[in-house]
């Protein structure tokens, strides 16, 4: 089974962090990202912060996340059961990653 990682921002809360990876450059430049609407030269992983600036990771989305650690977070502590993520289509076609029965989320775009 696998577990979760419980990341903390050390000044942000309620917002999308996003982290570029430099190591991982895209062949062909993003036109707009399908996450936050910009476009990325590089892979970024997307982060949405609760209220207290946390968010649970998956291992691979910290394997990313460690080749470039942002100074601003720190991992807290391991969460055995992390709640359960589901991918859904919204209204504008875009497929978004959604985590059940919690306001955390995490999502390597």
């Amino acid at each position: 089974m696998s577990y979760g990682i419980r990341l903390r921002h050390s000044t942000l809360t309620n917002v999308m962090f996003t982290v570029p990876i430099p190591s991982i450059p895209f062949t062909v430049a993003q036109d707009k990202c399908p996450t936050c609407q910009v476009p990325h030269q590089v892979k970024t992983v997307h982060l949405w912060l609760d209220d207290v600036g946390s968010v649970i990771v998956s291992e691979g989305v910290l394997g990313t996340l460690n080749k470039a650690w942002p100074s601003e977070l720190s991992a807290v502590n391991r969460v055995q059961t992390p709640p359960a993520q589901t991918i859904t289509q919204s209204r504008n076609g875009h497929f978004e990653q959604k985590i059940q029965r919690a306001r955390i989320q995490a999502w390597g775009v």
